[in-house]
């Protein structure tokens, strides 16, 4: 599968949530994400990614997930391959799993998450406000799940003309990472 994605920086006079409550009602998720590494895979090198995420719902039911997302198909918006699996196991389990088989936690932190999930021109949506505490902006993002690289051009058109209808443009496009967002937040807090 092929994660179509792209990443906005939500401007203050953008009414953003107004605008996304007309497709659905929000789940309210907390999404607890630790990234990892192994010396020998190096996958942050090859802009790949495995984190296993703990994600909390507003009733406190959880839910891990385990997931693998390859290179990048698609610069502009940093596109990639993508797998999940659900995990029975609690996150903690997992990530001792890892941990135990050579991998190492480079990063872990906490998103905040309003997920609407709807049709739009005839394709399943996922669009999510998105807070970090590290971060001080918000963000949304809107992604749908393609089923092959062939259907990417289709698919991220589908999804910059929703951000355009909900008041964002190619100017609030971002392709930073959470995570190297978040590291770069940490190591500010620690210089002198």
């Amino acid at each position: 599968m092929i994660e179509a994605e792209i990443k906005y920086v939500v401007r203050a006079s953008v009414n953003l949530k107004q605008n996304l409550d007309h497709f659905a009602r929000p789940s309210i998720l907390t999404y607890d994400d630790a990234y990892f590494d192994h010396s020998r895979l190096n996958l942050t090198a090859s802009d790949a990614e495995l984190r296993v995420r703990l994600i909390t719902d507003e009733a406190d039911n959880t839910k891990t997930i385990l997931t693998y997302k390859g290179g990048i198909v698609d610069e502009q918006t940093k596109s990639k391959t993508e797998f999940e699996v659900g995990i029975d196991a609690p996150a903690e389990d997992m990530r001792a799993l890892l941990s135990a088989m050579g991998f190492y936690q480079f990063v872990r932190f906490v998103k905040y998450c309003q997920r609407y999930e709807f049709t739009f021109a005839g394709r399943h949506i996922a669009a999510t406000i998105v807070n970090v505490d590290e971060i001080q902006r918000t963000y949304l993002e809107v992604e749908s799940l393609l089923r092959d690289a062939a259907a990417l051009p289709d698919g991220l058109t589908i999804l910059q003309n929703l951000a355009s209808h909900l008041g964002l443009s190619d100017a609030d496009r971002t392709t930073e990472a959470y995570s190297e967002m978040v590291l770069a937040a940490r190591s500010d807090e620690h210089k002198p």
